[in-house]
């Protein structure tokens, strides 16, 4: 359990290269965000933006 006001991190780059997740994760390929493609996709696997107040890019 996870005391609280504890801070957490979480490994973004692990998740989007797990290979549990995806098919050659290393590999550049934009078609397996098409939607026929993300079919039974873990829907934690991708976290472009992370979950902030803000979710900011930049």
């Amino acid at each position: 359990m996870v005391p609280a006001g504890a801070r957490l991190g979480i490994d973004i780059y692990g998740i989007h290269h797990n290979p549990d997740y995806w098919k050659n994760p290393e590999l550049f390929d934009p078609e397996r965000f098409f939607p026929e493609n993300r079919k039974g996709q873990h829907k934690f696997a991708y976290l472009p933006f992370s979950l902030g107040q803000r979710q900011c890019i930049g």
